[in-house]
């Protein structure tokens, strides 16, 4: 590790950054590829209802309430040679594609055996997801304690977010279409998609582990003695005494329902109303993703001229009225879907370029309160709650199909189970940006009260003298 006294702000070179970002590759083919397509292949493939698809994403959060806040606490009080967050990253390798795949296989069990063996599965896989994802997102909090840096740090990945949304996005209905050519079954292509895309996934991971050796932040803390043994109810509740660190986790919910839905539907909409294939479909995935790119480098320009939290509030909210006013328009072309598209893109982009860089400041400020490194702790909550909104997004998606009369096996559909199709594509996800847009005016972490908590918790840690001044509205 790199030791840096009384906190000094750290740069990043470019092969460190694009390192780290590698394994938001990862991160987006694994849970996209399961919010984007398991709903459609518990409904479609293994045969299960609407309503109850919905329901075991939802089981497998209530599991995540548990075991996100422990797998946080357990990465910030380990003790190794390779750092406490790179051995969980690495050791999730092999179970992530194991139990992406078996969440994708389709089992011939009564329907009480398939309900049971999906919620199981499910929950395997999300805690091997855990396992991965929150050393993985507080790795980042630990690379750099600049504010400006951690900002580019996660334009990095969110690159790398944005290549995995292809290859977890579009590239499934393409290999799909491809392993049904070869004559294989539609159940049996989607097991062996699951496959290839996890290994896909695994790779980046490795180079992660590889280009992050050694380049941790190793700050000397003010209280040696009291760092990482906090006993676990204590920190969650300190961590929810912060004003800052609630509403960024409001804000993320919304998102993550308003993704799950529009995501989720994407395949139901473009099916029963554009009436397009797996290839159309991997199209629009596919110029969604390209546009994404061009996003990427106007929001961080943004973020540094009027900072994280009004280039958020900014860019959701807009993003948001722009979906609902789309319900008005009729979308029946590839064309105005993609349009479409192009402005959810700009709320899609707010959000993966600044909201974990948001999350990262409330290191400090919980640093600062407790006197302890946590970021572990701070990352799961994340981590927790954007699982939590997707699954409300999967849940609300699945009972609209299932209260609209959805029908797995027909070939059309109604037009009251199309009215509903396309409210779920437009006004809800729409609602909910403008709700998580909302939600960051309470948000009082601004950079010159960053800039300020920094200042004095670099003396704080060096054992002088401090004021409060500048910053007290967070404390």
């Amino acid at each position: 590790m790199e030791k840096i006294m009384g906190g000094k702000r750290k740069r990043l070179s470019f092969f460190t950054k694009a390192g780290y970002g590698s394994a938001s590759m990862a991160d987006t083919i694994f849970y996209d590829f399961v919010f984007v397509f398991f709903l459609f292949f518990l409904t479609d493939i293994a045969g299960i209802s609407p309503a109850f698809a919905g329901t075991i994403a939802f089981v497998g959060v209530l599991w995540d309430a548990i075991t996100d806040p422990l797998a946080g606490f357990v990465s910030d009080n380990t003790k190794s040679k390779y750092g406490r967050r790179r051995p969980y990253i690495i050791g999730s390798v092999i179970p992530l594609i194991i139990t992406l795949t078996l969440m994708f296989t389709k089992v011939n069990f009564s329907t009480i055996g398939m309900n049971i063996y999906y919620i199981i599965i499910t929950m395997a896989f999300w805690l091997a997801y855990k396992a991965f994802f929150i050393p993985y997102s507080a790795l980042g909090a630990e690379l750099t304690n600049d504010y400006h840096e951690r900002t580019s740090l996660r334009s990095y990945a969110t690159i790398f977010n944005y290549v995995g949304l292809l290859a977890g996005g579009a590239l499934p209905l393409v290999l799909v279409d491809f392993f049904q050519g070869l004559g294989y079954e539609p159940a049996t292509a989607w097991q062996y998609t699951a496959l290839t895309l996890s290994i896909v996934a695994g790779a980046t991971i490795v180079i992660t582990w590889f280009s992050t050796k050694g380049k941790e932040l190793d700050i000397e803390l003010l209280h040696k003695e009291s760092t990482s043994r906090e006993g676990f109810v204590k920190t969650i509740k300190q961590l929810f005494k912060i004003k800052a660190y609630k509403f960024i986790l409001l804000a993320s919910m919304f998102f993550m329902a308003s993704y799950s839905i529009f995501n989720s539907n994407l395949i139901y909409f473009s099916t029963y109303k554009l009436g397009i294939g797996e290839i159309e479909m991997a199209g629009i995935f596919l110029i969604f993703t390209i546009v994404s790119f061009f996003f990427i480098p106007v929001v961080t320009a943004f973020s540094s001229k009027i900072g994280k939290r009004k280039t958020y509030i900014w860019g959701m909210i807009s993003a948001g009225i722009a979906c609902c006013l789309f319900r008005f328009i009729n979308i029946e072309t590839i064309f105005m879907t993609i349009v479409y598209s192009i402005i959810y893109v700009i709320g899609n982009v707010v959000y993966w370029t600044l909201i974990y860089a948001l999350i990262y400041d409330v290191c400090e400020l919980d640093e600062f309160i407790s006197g302890q490194q946590r970021a572990g702790m701070v990352s799961s909550y994340g981590s927790f709650v954007g699982k939590l909104g997707c699954a409300i997004g999967m849940q609300i998606l699945g009972l609209v199909l299932h209260l609209a009369g959805y029908n797995p096996e027909a070939l059309e559909q109604t037009p009251k189970t199309m009215n509903a199709i396309e409210s779920a594509f437009t006004i809800v996800p729409g609602i909910f940006l403008i709700l998580s847009g909302l939600l960051l005016i309470f948000y009082p972490i601004s950079q010159e009260r960053y800039e300020r908590l920094v200042e004095a918790l670099e003396l704080k840690r060096q054992g002088k003298e401090y004021t409060t001044e500048g910053f007290e509205e967070l404390l």
